[in-house]
């Protein structure tokens, strides 16, 4: 409708005022105006200044020229911009440029959005790694430090400590006090065993079948005098047991 009633324009003469209205339906922009004006009326266009309004633009061009030339000039401009749908917008109209540039310009936009959200979603997941091993990290350390750490009592203490243990069946040094049973070690069957130590009188242990590592046992051993002595555990320390002090 609107090239209808310009093409029917064009074969008239319009007054001033309709003829600035359809400048400014053709030239939308002071670009646009810009380039008209250097195209077809360049004196006019050396006139323009920096910071120059566009009615104040309009009003040079409609001053120096008469209204059937721009009217003409107008008309060849709006006759050499391409058809709607023709594919080709490297020689649309001014309006035609506008709405590619328009479209350009969303497209890029949701481009930048879309970026900008997959960039926020991968950020928010590493986020949440991180507060949970940071969240976890306290309660390891915890559960690590609630730990009992109790040590392994000794099984067989001495006074004085240091007394060499050794077995009265083989007559071989197993331990000194204080000592305590290796792991998966048993005594089965009963065992005896003599606590020798430097000026002290020796000491004979029987282990009981039912001995576990859990008992703890204490011997005090007696300070030898070197009076004769006639304790069966004695005598049974110094027959059958070698001394190594």
């Amino acid at each position: 409708m609107e090239d209808v009633v310009a093409s029917n324009a064009c074969k008239g003469i319009v007054s001033t005022g309709e003829l600035r209205r359809q400048l400014d339906r053709q030239l939308l922009t002071d670009a646009d105006l810009d380039a008209f004006c250097l195209d077809t009326f360049p004196m006019v266009y050396r006139s323009f200044s920096a910071g120059m309004e566009r009615q104040q633009k309009l009003n040079l061009l409609l001053a120096r020229f008469p209204p059937e030339d721009i009217l003409q000039s107008l008309c060849k401009l709006s006759a050499s911009n391409i058809p709607r749908g023709s594919g080709s917008s490297r020689h649309a109209g001014p309006a035609v440029r506008r709405s590619l540039n328009l479209q350009m310009q969303c497209h890029l936009l949701c481009m930048v959005l879309g970026l900008l959200s997959i960039i926020f979603g991968s950020w928010q997941v590493i986020r949440s790694a991180i507060r949970a091993a940071i969240r976890t990290e306290p309660i390891v350390e915890n559960s690590i430090a609630s730990r009992p750490r109790t040590a392994r009592p000794a099984y067989l203490t001495s006074q004085p400590p240091g007394a060499l243990i050794v077995d009265v069946a083989t007559g071989r040094v197993i331990g000194e006090t204080p000592w305590r049973l290796s792991d998966g070690e048993r005594l089965s069957p009963p065992r005896q065993v003599c606590l020798r130590k430097g000026g002290f009188l020796p000491q004979l242990l029987t282990f009981p079948p039912s001995t576990t590592m859990e008992q703890s046992l204490h011997i005090r051993l007696r300070v030898e005098t070197g009076e004769a002595t006639s304790s069966s555990q004695e005598e049974t320390c110094y027959d059958t047991t070698p001394f190594v002090d």
